[in-house]
């Protein structure tokens, strides 16, 4: 009996999720609210308050999703690459394709299209600014000691920069031009360290 009642809960849940994000697919993050939350599902919103405290804990589970499916992605890169620039160049185009993919996470994420959560914890669980960051030292010529944690930021804010100006329709360039300027710039990115 009780494995039934934590499979419908699950069950539920996940219903709510993937209506915030069908709302927010439709009308924006911003519309989105436990009422119309409710209303598509068919309950009412006392009864959505009962598996998520209120809006922001659905988006920090949708934050949390979203992280731990590109860090599954990225970590699977990892490990069939053969060598560290195959790794970043994947790594990079892995993260333009999930963010046009799932561009209602990568907004969650990243706090895109007025989403502020508390993403912090959720990046240092799934490790992958270390992988990047280490892989990034590896290709270095210098012959001094680098911070991976820094070149993962300088790499982050090149990629999510590129993918931010496309997600926000600022740029009026067809999506395949965009992804090769967004890989040339980390190509040019790569071999300048």
């Amino acid at each position: 009996m009780k494995a039934n009642r934590l499979k419908e809960i699950e069950e539920m849940r996940a219903k709510i999720l993937s209506s915030a994000r069908e709302l927010a697919q439709q009308e924006g993050w911003q519309a989105v609210t436990i009422r119309k939350i409710g209303k598509q599902i068919g309950y009412s919103p006392p009864i959505v308050y009962s598996y998520f405290k209120n809006k922001q804990a659905i988006l920090q589970e949708l934050q949390r999703i979203g992280f731990f499916r590109l860090g599954q992605i990225i970590r699977q890169m990892h490990q069939v690459s053969k060598s560290a620039r195959e790794f970043v160049i994947n790594a990079s185009l892995m993260r333009f394709e999930f963010a046009f993919e799932h561009t209602d996470l990568y907004q969650v994420m990243f706090h895109l299209e007025g989403v502020v959560t508390d993403f912090q914890k959720m990046r240092e669980e799934i490790k992958v600014p270390a992988i990047i960051g280490e892989s990034l030292c590896s290709l270095s010529k210098k012959y001094v000691e680098v911070d991976p944690h820094e070149l993962f930021l300088h790499w982050s804010a090149l990629t999510h920069g590129f993918i931010s100006l496309m997600l926000i329709k600022s740029l009026p360039i067809p999506m395949e031009r965009f992804k090769r300027l967004y890989l040339n710039a980390v190509n040019r990115f790569l071999d300048s360290l």
